[in-house]
């Protein structure tokens, strides 16, 4: 056997599964651990990518399809396929895809063109996780900009960051400088319903909030408007002035909820019917 016939095996080998399956044009579900570069998420990131090569799993490229950037996944450890686009759709996406890249030989691979981010809008995969969305919509209310997380400063040269880790359905703050007792009583007064513990890092100290599961769409708004106050009390505690002026925001134009686009009519119970007594025919 040829040394490049074995290295097609191993390759196959990396996917778990048997038979020469590409992922090429598949849209898939990701997870932060699974970015090769290991890059923090975008704030418009939905966790849902579509795999424009997909030859080798370890080695897929893709796009996000919620902020448009380029990512190199590796899906050997397992992938979750959602849906998959025609072949027109990928060769147009991979079309815009060189159309930037001869514009600005030298531009990086995080540079996204209008024009593929809004095509890549157009692609309507499933619905991303609820708490995913939930979350992005409290980072446009709180703290707007290209990263998934919120900042506050709280004081000179100490910045805290909080992301959401959807895999674990955890908060988790960071803050760069050491802090005593009174912040983490600070934190667990302000996140009540999650589990807080510390996190070993270096150069800082990390904390994380982690909540149970929501099995509705209810316990998942309740846990987000939980985060989101407790965030606004974070923000409170060391900014004030911009915490005024976030509420002053809030209270006039009334809080993003991308969930409530979400609710469906509530099914009956069926005990209801089955309490009824059966009709008798004489």
């Amino acid at each position: 056997m040829g040394t490049a016939a074995r290295a097609r095996l191993d390759a196959l080998m990396e996917f778990p599964g048997t038979g020469d399956l590409s992922l090429t044009r598949a849209i898939v579900r990701y997870q932060e651990g699974q970015v090769v570069d290991g890059s923090h998420p975008s704030a418009d990131d939905l966790g849902i990518a579509l795999v424009i090569d997909g030859e080798y799993a370890a080695a897929a490229e893709a796009i996000e399809l919620g902020s448009g950037r380029l990512l190199h996944l590796d899906l050997s450890t397992g992938v979750v396929i959602l849906d998959w686009v025609y072949p027109s759709t990928l060769d147009y996406v991979r079309l815009l895809l060189r159309a930037v890249r001869d514009v600005d030989f030298e531009a990086s691979a995080d540079d996204t063109p209008g024009t593929l981010r809004a095509y890549c809008e157009t692609i309507t995969p499933p619905p991303p996780p609820p708490l995913r969305l939930g979350f992005r919509d409290i980072l446009r209310d709180l703290d707007p900009h290209e990263e998934a997380a919120v900042r506050i400063q709280a004081a000179s040269g100490d910045r805290i960051e909080v992301r959401f880790d959807c895999d674990a359905n955890a908060l988790v703050v960071v803050r760069r400088s050491g802090a005593g007792d009174s912040y983490q009583r600070l934190l667990a007064s302000l996140f009540p319903g999650a589990h807080l513990r510390g996190v070993p890092m270096v150069g800082g100290v990390c904390h994380q909030l982690r909540y149970p599961a929501p099995f509705t769409l209810d316990d998942a708004r309740a846990q987000l408007c939980e985060v989101r106050d407790g965030l606004l009390g974070l923000v409170a505690t060391y900014e004030p002035e911009r915490y005024r002026a976030i509420r002053q925001a809030l209270d006039i134009f009334g809080p993003r909820d991308t969930l409530a686009w979400l609710e469906r009519d509530v099914v009956p119970a069926v005990d209801a019917y089955l309490t009824q007594a059966p009709a008798v025919v004489a």
